[in-house]
């Protein structure tokens, strides 16, 4: 089942501010004339809970009074922009965030707080060249700072410069010696670099500083790859999960304590959930939507969480709640579309993740999922229509790529497969799903005009030696097949019947041993179509 979606928190609306452009002048002071003051965004207030408009509109006017006033401290009126920041960043409210920060830091650029939190926001935001800016002003006020240190680090990794990384995290280093977040950081480098002894070091003292950061275990579990560890690397790769490790951060703790209402429920459910905590998330979820009966965001994420918790029927009941309360919830009716999938309901399945198309046109997961579920359903022609539309909005996705060449295998357009499994494996040239997928067509097509023996080899042994499944064995028998190399066709094809067998897997040890008599036979061995054993 594709991923449940959680419910979006409110989009800005900017509009008209309370706060304007200015260059203050008063009977004690100035703002420099080369400071100008950015107009701060105002979310719509009428569509937030009650407490929390009245929160912001109580910070929004001691700002404008202050203003109105002509303080005699700027560092108070820097603070008051800061607080305001702080609020809007709290409440997930990006744009209004970064504009009060901006301000903030541009009357008082001493002040560590405001370039810190502005670089923070920015990181969040996928604004990187702004984060590093920020991050690296704040610097300048607290060098020995760790918490900016290892986010700069983030983004200049990010930014693909892991030398510079590496200085400022050994810096880190140097004043905080056993950091997971920074040990952890430094292990990432190590193993994109294939140094995998250095990966493995750094990300070993990092869990044994965090051992509960388990999201560790799985770079981990590819440096002990590297270096031809195979028990270790199943070890550590067994206990991947979600929960990763930051620095400690006493100013980004403090943003939730800022939250009231349907709100604070929300982020912390949805903190939760983001570190795998279900159960817990789906208590929060249930405090927001008692906070806010009328809340289909809240209604939605709690379904999710729900679901995610072993839940499927409350998680629907809560999906269909959120329907109810807000029929406009494209997140709602595609996540009850998934789960109706899920439970063999294809016909209830599509209405919903056809209404949730028609609701949002551009959701990439309602497009892949209903043109997965017409593939199941065999309605062939529409579901090609669908993953090319989810390929529109999302190129870089492997599951479209791969559901859409593999349609068109399906239609029996293998030439049209091939060629977009080619331009698949130019843009994600280390997805083992479609490599495979091109090897076995290489291999074994049923247009044989189609065929590349050599090509299907390489590719094939790439794919099994990433994953030693009896599928991927079965794909290099079939290209050592389409090479004449019948001898070591028959020896990988008697591997996967062996393999099928001992996991009692009858029905395919029967398929897989009439391959193998093929093979056996001299004057018969070619490879077979590829429809016998699909992509």
């Amino acid at each position: 089942m594709t991923a449940l979606k959680q419910s979006p928190f409110l989009e800005l609306r900017p509009f008209a501010s309370l706060l304007t452009v200015l260059v203050l002048f008063g009977s004690s002071f100035s703002l420099s004339a080369e400071i100008t003051l950015e107009a701060v965004p105002s979310p719509d207030l009428t569509v937030l809970e009650a407490s929390v408009a009245a929160q912001i509109q109580a910070t929004q006017k001691t700002l404008s009074e202050a203003i109105s006033a002509s303080l005699e401290n700027p560092q108070q009126l820097a603070g008051l922009y800061g607080d305001l920041g702080m609020l809007y960043h709290a409440y997930d409210l990006p744009e209004s965030a970064a504009v009060s920060y901006r301000n903030a830091a541009s009357i008082s650029p001493r002040d560590f707080r405001w370039l810190y939190y502005l670089g923070l926001l920015s990181q969040q935001q996928g604004q990187l060249e702004m984060a590093e800016q920020a991050f690296q002003h704040a610097l300048g006020s607290r060098p020995q700072n760790l918490a900016t240190r290892v986010h700069l680090s983030e983004v200049l990794i990010a930014l693909d410069r892991p030398e510079q990384a590496m200085q400022h995290l050994h810096e880190a280093l140097l004043a905080h010696p056993k950091d997971a977040s920074a040990h952890a950081a430094m292990g990432q480098i190590a193993l994109s670099q294939g140094r995998h002894e250095d990966a493995v070091q750094h990300l070993t003292q990092a869990l044994e500083t965090t051992p509960q950061a388990n999201r560790l275990h799985y770079p981990l579990g590819l440096a002990y790859r590297g270096l031809g560890k195979m028990e270790e690397a199943k070890h550590h790769l067994a206990l991947r999960g979600p929960v990763g490790v930051r620095p400690a951060d006493s100013l980004a703790d403090a943003l939730p304590e800022l939250l009231r209402g349907e709100r604070v429920h929300l982020l912390r459910g949805r903190a939760a959930f983001r570190a795998g905590r279900f159960e817990e998330a789906a208590a929060a979820f249930q405090a927001a939507a008692e906070a806010d009966p009328a809340s289909g965001r809240a209604l939605t994420n709690l379904g999710t969480a729900l679901a995610r918790a072993g839940q499927p029927d409350a998680a629907m009941e809560r999906f269909r709640q959120a329907i109810a309360v807000e029929p406009t919830s494209a997140s709602a009716y595609y996540n009850l579309g998934e789960m109706l999938a899920s439970q063999g309901k294809p016909v209830a399945a599509r209405q919903h993740l056809e209404k949730a198309i028609d609701l949002d046109s551009k959701d990439f997961q309602a497009h892949l999922a209903l043109a997965q579920l017409l593939r199941n359903e065999g309605e062939l022609d529409l579901a090609r229509s669908h993953f090319t539309s989810a390929l529109g909005i999302n190129p870089h996705s492997e599951a479209a790529r791969f559901g859409e060449a593999a349609t068109l295998v399906d239609l029996q357009l293998y030439a049209e497969a091939l060629q977009r499994l080619e331009e698949a494996h130019t843009l994600l040239p280390d997805q083992g799903r479609i490599i495979h997928a091109l090897a076995r067509l290489l291999a074994g097509s049923p247009d044989a005009s189609l065929r590349n023996g050599d090509r299907a080899l390489v590719l094939a042994l790439k794919a099994f030696e990433a994953r030693k499944s009896i599928p991927h064995a079965e794909t290099v028998a079939m290209a050592y097949a389409e090479l004449g190399r019948c001898d070591e066709a028959a020896q990988w094809q008697g591997n996967t019947v062996e393999a099928a067998e001992n996991a009692g897997l009858d029905e395919l040890s029967l398929r897989l041993r009439e391959k193998l008599k093929n093979y056996q036979d001299k004057e018969t061995c070619q490879s077979r179509p590829l429809t016998e054993g699909g992509t």
